[in-house]
């Protein structure tokens, strides 16, 4: 799917007073203008030393398949780790997004910014271990990441220790404590598809921190086996008819890297836009 960063409600910062104040855009166009996405947040900075190679390709983010010139730092490995093991526990799935995307404006610390959004050369080692969520291990630059975004912040959420960050198949990471099986079931879909979140059964009134649902065009066959690409992402709002905000990863528009962001998407008829569904699992049967 798409990418960039965040834009903070007055409610949001009330519940999460570490985030710094941001800017809101100006009023979305009417629906009839309005774009299948736009980023509302801005893109974290690539590395120093990567900044002149914005314009690449992200890097591949599997062990065993080659990422571009080079793997991350044994450094960037270790920032990646604390980044993660300091994400909260015991609330919404939603305040962990919020967390990794105020790590991308700056709340943490300048250094850290980078690690919201994908890399050019080599692979991030923060989003390579948002793979330990899932069964799947990420090869090379065509692996989405938001479905694993999704499924780690829905396990963090209910992580019963700081260290239970998952200690999957991924490469480039340093493991903390796994997920557990019953967790994986409970409260995931363990897949990196966006389409797994499918057969999750829908509401018609999102609350924050809900989950949207939204397929790729002609992927409609695939819903009834729990498959298909397109995207997932957190309810925010309803900023105005016809749109929805989210704030999810592997966001962005055309020509940059994914990053956890902000947006407004669109809802209409003939957009990708397929369902809301809540975050508590509630798994659809299947016919």
């Amino acid at each position: 799917m798409d990418r960039r960063r965040f834009l903070v409600s007055a409610g949001m910062a009330a519940a999460s007073p570490i985030f710094p104040a941001l800017a809101q855009t100006p009023a979305a166009s009417p629906p009839a203008a309005t774009p299948d996405i736009t980023i509302i947040s801005a893109l974290p900075p690539l590395p120093a030393d990567l900044a002149d190679k914005a314009s690449q390709p992200p890097a591949g983010f599997g062990e065993l398949t080659p990422v571009g010139t080079a793997p991350p730092t044994s450094a960037e490995i270790d920032k990646a780790y604390d980044i993660l093991m300091n994400s909260p526990i015991g609330g919404a799935p939603i305040d962990v997004a919020q967390y990794f995307l105020a790590v991308g404006a700056g709340a943490y610390g300048e250094d850290l910014r980078p690690f919201a959004r994908e890399w050019p050369v080599r692979a991030n080692p923060m989003i390579m271990h948002f793979f330990t969520s899932t069964q799947t291990k990420p090869e090379g630059d065509v692996t989405a990441w938001c479905a694993a975004f999704m499924n780690w912040c829905l396990l963090r959420a209910r992580a019963k220790s700081v260290d239970q960050i998952g200690n999957g198949a991924a490469g480039y990471i340093r493991k903390g404590k796994p997920f557990t099986p019953a967790s994986l079931k409970q409260y995931s879909t363990n897949s990196a598809s966006s389409g797994s979140f499918r057969c999750w059964k829908p509401i018609s009134a999102p609350k924050r921190g809900d989950i949207v649902v939204l397929k790729n065009a002609g992927t409609d066959n695939l819903t009834r086996a729990c498959q298909g690409t397109g995207h997932v992402t957190f309810f925010v709002k309803v900023p105005s008819p016809g749109l929805v905000q989210v704030i999810g990863g592997n966001q962005s528009q055309s020509g940059s890297n994914g990053a956890i962001t902000v947006a407004n998407m669109s809802t209409q008829p003939g957009s990708r836009f397929m369902k809301y569904v809540s975050f508590v699992k509630n798994v659809q049967p299947r016919a």
